[in-house]
């Protein structure tokens, strides 16, 4: 985007607002696609990183399934074309009510990690006479260099079953009749930039899928999950995409199964920026304060994992300065960082790269702020694929 189609963005639709390019979502799909070819790899898009429709549906068109984490994701995913045969179940706290909708739907695949979660999906499947497909979560105890709330495959997360825990799992699948044990998950964490854990978690999720398949299972697919990052800060450096393609090639030579994969961050994170406005310049002797007008409402990953996103001027022909931007929440964690900008006056536009993935899906109201609009850019073609909320918006419901 150009300076003047920035200004006609903000004029059109106001800030903070979040822009999609389609080519780039288009872009990093090929990139996975080629990268899970020599595997025959299925993609299921995470769609927590992103759930507007207009993004579901692009997906849907390329033959793209869901994973998703709770029913209002399924129901989403369903109100953007999908079919229950094209969704992946996951989550660790399904609810009797939520599976029984889901099955209801044509859901046929989830997964479990704890044995009342497998109780669950045998009750459904027997209260509708018909066969579930079940996914067994395995820790793979993988040290992931990650943000602590993203390593989900450790021993401490709440995610998954050890090593150790498995035979007894399998002894107590063995007497279900309805949800069948056919599948493995393992996903060991986020935003993961280096290519050994990867395939560190492949080998140890074919030895086991092997091991449970030999115990008389009918295992069919092994779901490797996601975590595949993109390069937010300065200093981050992108995923080796061919050394990753040789190395599932060479784990996975040979397997008799299906293989699925699940990319959400990578698939939309960098195509997505926050267009946000400035609202204040505090100068004083704590330093140099510029407040935008979107904050971590519009995106927590800064306050909840430390995370930085790229900030950038649209006009950067000016005095640079040292900055402590930040939003104009009432939290003192409402903080982006410490930027080098341009000299920057209120009404300045400026622009937080790689939005594209857990801003709009963790965006709050908090302080009662309407949540802003989206836009998606797609074969030269501007979209509204989400209106900005009203304030009224915000009382629904109350009385």
């Amino acid at each position: 985007m150009n300076v003047s189609q920035i200004n006609e963005l903000a004029r059109r639709y106001g800030t903070p607002l979040f822009v999609y390019e389609g080519r780039k979502i288009k872009e990093h799909l090929g990139i996975l696609q080629k990268t899970f070819k020599p595997v025959k790899g299925e993609i299921f898009y995470a769609m927590k990183a992103n759930p507007r429709l207009a993004i579901l549906r692009s997906f849907r068109k390329a033959g793209v399934g869901i994973e998703a984490v709770s029913w209002g994701e399924v129901r989403t995913a369903l109100g953007a074309g999908y079919k229950g045969r094209d969704i992946l179940f996951n989550g660790n706290g399904k609810t009797e009510s939520e599976v029984d909708s889901a099955v209801q739907q044509g859901v046929e695949w989830f997964n479990f990690d704890a044995l009342d979660q497998l109780d669950i999906l045998e009750w459904v499947a027997k209260k509708h006479k018909r066969k579930l497909y079940a996914l067994l979560r395995a820790k793979p105890e993988i040290k992931s260099v990650t943000h602590p709330h993203l390593a989900v495959g450790e021993r401490g997360s709440k995610f998954g079953f050890l090593r150790g825990e498995i035979p007894e799992i399998l002894r107590y699948a063995k007497k279900l009749k309805y949800a069948l044990l056919s599948g493995l998950h393992t996903h060991f964490g986020s935003q993961i930039l280096n290519v050994a854990p990867f395939l560190q978690a492949a080998r140890f999720s074919r030895d086991l899928f092997e091991e449970i398949r030999q115990e008389g299972f009918p295992m069919e697919m092994l779901d490797l999950g996601g975590g595949f990052g993109i390069p937010y800060a300065e200093k981050d450096t992108s995923l080796d995409f061919k050394a990753l393609t040789e190395g599932y090639r060479e784990v996975l030579a040979g397997f008799r199964g299906r293989v699925v994969f699940e990319p959400g961050r990578f698939l939309v994170g960098s195509a997505g920026v926050l267009l946000t406005r400035v609202v204040s310049v505090k100068r004083g002797p704590g330093g140099d304060f510029l407040v935008l007008d979107a904050g971590m409402t519009e995106n927590i990953r800064p306050a909840l994992y430390g995370a930085r996103h790229r900030i950038v001027s649209i006009d950067d022909a000016r005095l640079m300065i040292d900055y402590t931007v930040v939003g104009p929440v009432c939290e003192n964690s409402d903080c982006f960082g410490n930027f080098k900008l341009p000299e920057m006056r209120r009404g300045d536009l400026v622009l937080i790269l790689d939005s594209g993935a857990y801003g709009s899906s963790m965006g709050s109201i908090y302080n009662s702020r309407p949540r802003p609009a989206e836009v998606l850019v797609l074969d030269g073609k501007l979209s509204l694929i989400r209106k900005r909320d009203s304030l009224p918006s915000l009382w629904m419901g109350e009385t």
